[in-house]
């Protein structure tokens, strides 16, 4: 035993009444984060005030069962720091005690509270939707059921990552779906056709189009679904399955629609214009841009619409159809906008590269990787951005643009994500997989954090 140690245990020995001094006070409630990770070190600091002026030593109760060693001696005040690593999951109470040099010691300190999540970043399942085939954007429903179509198949899975049923179209799905306020599944097929789906997985109706429905539905708050179609059409559909308009946009309708506050829905077409119309299927104005807009348009607090196109820009438009800016960019983006709860935009495009744009037109920074970023992106309420590549992986960037971290895939990731409840991200892959990615918070207060507005994807401003 050393001398520190010997001293301590014969001054605990012959008890207080004997000992020089009063015991230092009770440390301050230890400074530290509400929130950590499995695995990962936490910091933690305090200090305590020697009324004697000794020298002062500090050690923490991690609420685990575990409490440090006593730090190194300090004058009075010092600010003492050490770190913790919690390995599993809970709220931990953290508090500390405070010994002079004569071995007086004081109260525990009154705790603060850590909360200790999954680590960003891991895998909490991953659902096979198919073979080597392609896995479309999720939609997550009210009571956390995730939707996807794979193949021609449309999944409903629960949050666990276990199969809730599956339904069986006639074609190939390349629409993501859309969940309406009573539970109905929208979604398109290379069948031609416009599908309804009720919550149990049983059909309500199918609308036939002229063309195959590779656009994801958009769903109005009076119930309308509009959906666009490769045959030159835009159609609007009540929720029991009827016809209310249909509009000719001069080619095929690959963009999916975007519904503003008043209304007025916003489509691109391969004719390389972004159309805006009424309710009722008026077109209010048409934007030409240089090329064909597969983009879906996401829009701003202020009714700013930004839209990508073929033609290699990122266009924002103003409500009453004037251009606002373009930026350029090296290739063509296929990739639909989103935007931040600063009003960042941001955007992947076919030259390996995911932007983000100011407010204004000009750049804030890009993120180059080896692959180009196909789909949207979403933004987390921290300001975290996630997208998938066409290099097999799925990224979390910063807002300052650093790397956070990437989740490798077997193929291509052309699946934008949604961050549902409890934090967890799900998107789609190539390899046929669901994945559940656990990330650091839920989906950001933004006019437009992700592809299609919300979780439910109604591509509504104001949407769930």
């Amino acid at each position: 035993m050393n001398r520190r140690l010997l001293g301590l245990a014969l001054l605990a020995a012959i008890g207080p009444a004997c000992r020089d001094g009063v015991a230092p006070t009770t440390p301050a409630v230890p400074d530290g984060p509400a929130l950590g990770e499995v695995g990962c070190d936490c910091a933690f600091s305090t200090s305590a005030v020697d009324p004697d002026h000794n020298l002062v030593s500090i050690r923490f109760d991690w609420g685990d069962g575990y409490v440090s060693d006593w730090s190194q001696f300090a004058p009075s005040r010092s600010e003492v720091r050490t770190s913790h690593r919690w390995d599993s999951l809970g709220t931990y109470a953290v508090k500390a005690q405070a010994e002079d040099s004569r071995g007086n010691r004081s109260s525990w300190s009154a705790p603060c509270s850590i909360l200790i999540r999954h680590r960003s970043g891991a895998l909490a399942w991953r659902y096979r939707a198919g073979v080597d085939m392609p896995v479309s954007s999720p939609a997550v429903a009210d009571d956390g059921t995730v939707y996807v179509g794979a193949g021609e198949t449309l999944h409903a899975v629960n949050s666990d990552g276990s199969r809730k049923w599956s339904f069986a179209a006639f074609g190939t799905i390349n629409s993501s779906p859309a969940v309406g306020y009573d539970g109905a599944v929208y979604f398109g097929s290379d069948d031609n056709r416009l599908y309804a789906v009720n919550p149990d997985g049983s059909l309500s109706w199918t609308y036939e189009t002229g063309g195959n429905v590779r656009s994801s539905p958009a769903i109005a708050s009076d119930g309308t679904i509009y959906a666009g179609s490769c045959c030159n059409r835009l159609y609007a559909i009540s929720p029991d399955g009827r016809l209310r308009w249909s509009v000719d946009l001069h080619d095929d309708v690959h963009s999916s629609p975007a519904i503003g506050p008043d209304g007025t829905v916003y489509v691109g077409s391969d004719d390389n214009n972004l159309y805006a119309l009424t309710p009722n299927g008026t077109i209010k104005w048409t934007y030409a841009t240089d090329g064909g807009i597969t983009s879906s348009p996401a829009i701003a607090a202020d009714g700013t619409i930004y839209v990508g196109s073929y033609d290699n820009k990122l266009h924002a438009v103003n409500p009453d159809g004037s251009p606002k800016w373009t930026y350029q960019t090296g290739n063509d983006i296929r990739s639909s906008p989103v935007i931040g709860g600063d009003g960042m935009v941001y955007i992947g495009t076919s030259d390996f590269v995911l932007l983000a744009v100011n407010p204004d037109g000009s750049k804030r920074w890009s993120y180059e990787m080896a692959g180009n970023v196909l789909a949207a992106p979403a933004v987390g309420a921290d300001g975290t951005i996630y997208f998938g590549s066409t290099n097999d992986k799925f990224y979390a960037i910063n807002s300052d643009s650093s790397l956070k971290w990437s989740y490798p895939t077997t193929d291509v990731v052309a699946s934008s994500p949604a961050i549902g409840p409890n934090d967890i991200l799900y998107f789609g892959s190539e390899d046929g997989y669901l994945y559940a990615v656990y990330c650091s918070s839920g989906l950001a207060d933004s006019p437009w954090p992700k592809f299609h507005h919300d979780l439910a994807n109604t591509g509504r401003a104001g949407g769930r």
